[in-house]
């Protein structure tokens, strides 16, 4: 909080100033949260009940409504292989120097024998018209969480790059063949134009 006293050279009380009509300004400082969009991924919850707005380039994920496969809502995605990859694909119009909030929810249900070449990925990609890639980046379930912890959130904010018109999500779930098995879920994957925090001030007495 920051104070002055107007029209006057010399300091004086407060009393003194009220008398000679005198006002004191006050400013105060604050951080205005940041503010996200609506989620511009289509179906990023699985909310419709099946993989609509999704591609699958290969088969192995499953919309289920069992509450141990769901974060929020009715509906989230199961994986089981124990053999190569399951992966769904989705992609939608962006704009290139914006910033961008990102969001998933993960889970490692069971991994057997702990295949070091096993993944959980979530991988966002910044694509222009002849989808070309500009930039890209993932949350990895296996880099923070183990078998049986429950669900784990990931967010981070990422700005566009120069050309951006398109984001690409894929969901990878990945075992090396005869390794055992990987049971996974995923759900909520969010992404929204983010408006970062700002600082606000009030002024009062003015």
């Amino acid at each position: 909080i920051s104070m002055s006293i107007a029209n006057s050279d010399e300091r004086m009380s407060t009393e003194a100033l009220m008398r000679k009509g005198n006002r004191i300004k006050t400013e105060l400082g604050y951080m205005a949260p940041g503010i996200s969009g609506e989620n511009i991924v289509p179906n990023g919850g699985f909310e419709t009940g099946d993989k609509s707005g999704w591609v699958e380039d290969m088969p192995g994920h499953v919309v289920s409504s069992n509450s141990d496969h769901v974060r929020s809502g009715t509906y989230g995605l199961y994986a089981y292989t124990n053999s190569g990859a399951a992966l769904l694909r989705d992609w939608f119009s962006a704009s290139e120097e914006t910033v961008y909030q990102f969001k998933a929810s993960m889970k490692l249900i069971q991994l057997e024998m702990d295949d070091p070449l096993a993944y959980l990925k979530v991988i966002f990609y910044f694509k222009d018209g002849s989808w070309n890639t500009l930039g890209t980046f993932s949350f990895n379930a296996k880099d923070y969480q183990t078998p049986g912890s429950g669900w784990k959130d990931y967010e981070k904010i990422e700005t566009s790059p120069v050309g951006t018109t398109q984001i690409c999500v894929e969901i990878l779930s990945y075992n090396e063949g005869g390794q055992g098995w990987l049971e996974t879920a995923i759900d909520d994957i969010e992404v929204r134009v983010f408006t970062p925090s700002t600082r606000e001030y009030i002024r009062i007495g003015e």
